[in-house]
């Protein structure tokens, strides 16, 4: 098996994150009808919780993987890079079981601080029986993550991206099939229903790790050492420590944004605004839990960018190479602008038709989507700006970036939601304001610190937003145009909604694609020659 090039890669991965995320959204449409709005508020207390925990006992260490091996690859130390992996490995289920147990032994505590003394909907029991089941995939998930960083540091992007699929039909899969059973067929509880869909992470989790391993073991990437050296060992310890527990903390910080707005707008709506616990709950479901979902397809193009970003980033980086380090973030953000902000804007534009098609017409949910769906794409630039932080060891700088604009989200919160409401806007409004603050000032700052530490600059990002203005000015034009000419309205028949949303969706598209490969913005941005030319002759040109 061949290993991939930058481009390549952020190609394949992008696809491949992609196809996984728009699974991630299709089923939805049937897990929407089987668990309704109070059982998907559930759903998304079990998983907000559960991104948080994952974030600590996973984020760090495989990314630190694939640092440490794209590290030691570049100094051509091989003996090094093949202890890495069985470190990691010891230091992970440590975590992962920690992280495990304090889940299962907690979970009425973590509850009560979700909800703390509402009553009304979900009850503290509730929320703590779906913790308690989602709490196994903590025991697979980080060990699959630190393969999936052993893949991509050796430039094996493709296989990593495959997992991803496979992780993801397994998971729908158990929770279609699992909830279904229980709620329709055994007519148990939603409770009982979203507690057996939330096992779907740990058996898709599971699937994909011992293909992963199967990948390994076909291509003999591990290679044993006979006499391991202690000294290298304790090494590879301290780097894994070194690298991993900022990134640990960046993961947590950003894992908090959707926490700390689902808790603070509950808590506000019912404790300030006084609306009952039962309409609160199914209002932030739809943000944070139905209306999210739409933002991972967006925050697709930035996690399929950054899985091959990172690797080559480290050693151009630990080469000395500052103009292809300038090269590869450019590119990486610009083909995060390409492909994310046509589609933030076409969701926007076309939310009743979306969102009738996965939930059913709700206007409460359409207005929403129609705003929230921007954070998507600002939480991705975000995304590539911490990230080539993190490939340059410049921590301080991402906690500096991640922290402030979390911290300003949380602020902004309560007042923002206020002010909203007083308007007569929908409060989760407010909410989403203060993530648009947030994630914005993170972008900023992030690309400041990287200005002011490669001297790079970004006159190329905005060349290409140049020739990107006549064609989005076109695609909103025509989404418009086609949104007044055909006025469609039938919401309630679905399969009439896709044909139509297939239209306005693939009309203004395929004109962007035809004035962007006219104006050669399509060739410059996505032909691999052309750009691993450019890469290569980076240094040349300094």
């Amino acid at each position: 098996m061949k290993k991939d090039t930058f481009v390549k890669g952020a190609y394949i991965a992008t696809i491949c994150v992609f196809i996984a995320k728009i699974l991630g959204i299709i089923y939805v449409i049937p897990f929407y009808s089987i668990i309704g709005e109070q059982g998907g508020a559930l759903y998304g207390y079990a998983y907000n919780i559960y991104s948080i925990f994952l974030a600590i006992s996973t984020a760090g260490i495989p990314t630190a993987v694939s640092k440490l091996i794209s590290e030691y690859d570049a100094e051509k130390k091989i003996k090094e890079k093949n202890q890495v992996f069985s470190e990691s490995l010891k230091i992970l289920t440590i975590i992962s079981f920690l992280a495990f147990l304090v889940l299962i032994i907690f979970s009425k505590e973590i509850a009560f601080l979700i909800i703390g003394n509402a009553t009304g909907g979900n009850s503290i029991e509730d929320i703590s029986l779906v913790i308690k089941c989602i709490s196994l995939a903590i025991l697979i998930v980080p060990l699959l993550s630190v393969t999936r960083g052993l893949l991509q540091g050796h430039k094996y992007i493709t296989p990593t991206s495959k997992s991803e699929i496979i992780e993801q039909f397994l998971r729908i899969g158990v929770l279609l099939i699992g909830s279904f059973i229980v709620i329709k067929l055994m007519n148990k509880s939603i409770t009982t229903g979203v507690a057996v869909s939330v096992l779907g992470a740990f058996v898709g989790a599971l699937g994909a790790y011992f293909y992963l391993f199967y990948i390994i073991k076909k291509n003999k990437i591990i290679k044993k050492e006979k006499n391991k050296d202690k000294k290298i060992n304790n090494e590879i310890r301290r780097k894994i420590v070194k690298y991993s527990i900022p990134l640990i903390i960046v993961s947590v910080v950003l894992a908090i944004y959707n926490f700390s707005d689902m808790v603070i707008t509950l808590r506000v709506m019912t404790g300030i605004l006084g609306i009952d616990t039962l309409t609160a709950e199914n209002t932030i479901s739809l943000y944070t839990t139905w209306g999210e979902k739409f933002q991972r397809i967006i925050a697709a193009c930035a996690t399929g960018v950054g899985i091959s970003l990172i690797p080559n980033m480290v050693r151009a980086y630990v080469k000395k190479e500052y103009k292809s380090v300038e090269n590869i973030i450019i590119k990486a953000l610009e083909l995060v602008i390409f492909v994310g902000l046509p589609l933030t804007i076409l969701i926007s534009i076309f939310s009743s038709e979306v969102w009738s098609i996965f939930y059913g017409y709700n206007k409460e949910g359409i207005t929403i989507i129609s705003y929230s769906i921007f954070i998507g794409l600002l939480s991705s630039l975000s995304t590539i700006g911490t990230t080539a932080l993190q490939a340059m060891n410049k921590f301080k700088n991402v906690y500096l970036s991640i922290i402030i604009g979390v911290v300003l989200n949380a602020l902004l919160d309560t007042p923002l939601i206020l002010i909203f409401n007083f308007f007569g806007f929908n409060p989760c409004y407010g909410s989403i304001t203060a993530s648009v603050f947030g994630f914005g000032t993170t972008l900023l700052l992030s690309l400041y610190f990287i200005k002011k530490e490669c001297k790079i600059s970004y006159r190329g990002i905005f060349k290409t937003i140049k020739k990107m203005s006549v064609p989005i000015l076109s695609l909103i034009l025509i989404s418009f145009g086609l949104k007044y000419i055909i006025g469609y309205n039938n919401f309630e028949n679905r399969i009439l909604t896709i044909i139509v949303t297939a239209i306005y969706f693939s009309l203004p598209l395929t004109l962007y694609i035809v004035l962007t490969y006219k104006n050669k913005l399509l060739t410059d941005l996505f032909s691999e020659g052309r750009i691993n030319k450019l890469l290569k002759r980076g240094d040349k040109n300094v």
